[in-house]
């Protein structure tokens, strides 16, 4: 036996790093908790699109869009002061957290209109007050009666 010889052996191995969020390990995203509005509608034109369309995100309890979101959200009138309704698609899929409302309208005018969305498992949300008006493109009076055509189309009496 010979002194002074060390004899080493490599052997080698695949490295494997994992990624950690803090020092407690990986973390996992933010569980989704409330709707929040995002794009609210604001004064609308009676019978015509809602522009820019009506958007909700689905956040977290920190505020945060999850991204990953999917859910099913549906709009709903809230107030509805001018008894209107409210045609188009009222329930979509969230896309990468977010609801685009693209084609909702609300036929009647009125100040104070709110919309109320909604999503299972999560909290609700109300947008801000908002004014839905008319727009004429003709308008004939008499001595009793005063009639108009608005934009849209529909008339008035």
């Amino acid at each position: 036996m010979r002194r002074g010889f060390l004899t080493a052996i490599l052997v080698s191995a695949p490295l494997v790093i994992v990624a950690c969020g803090s020092d407690k390990g990986p973390t996992q995203p933010a569980a989704a908790t409330k709707l929040v509005f995002t794009v609210h509608p604001t004064n609308a034109a009676g019978a015509q699109l809602i522009t820019p369309p009506v958007q909700i995100a689905v956040q977290d309890a920190s505020g945060n869009t999850v991204t990953a979101a999917t859910d099913a959200v549906t709009v709903a009138l809230g107030a509805n002061p001018g008894a209107g309704t409210l045609p188009g698609t009222l329930t979509v899929a969230a896309i990468q957290g977010i609801a685009t409302f693209s084609n909702l309208r609300i036929d009647r005018p009125g100040s104070g209109y709110t919309l109320a969305a909604s999503a299972g498992g999560l909290s609700g949300a109300t947008s801000a007050p908002f004014a839905v008006t008319l727009t004429f493109a003709a308008v004939s009076t008499s001595y009793y009666h005063t009639c108009g055509l608005t934009t849209a189309g529909a008339a008035y009496c």
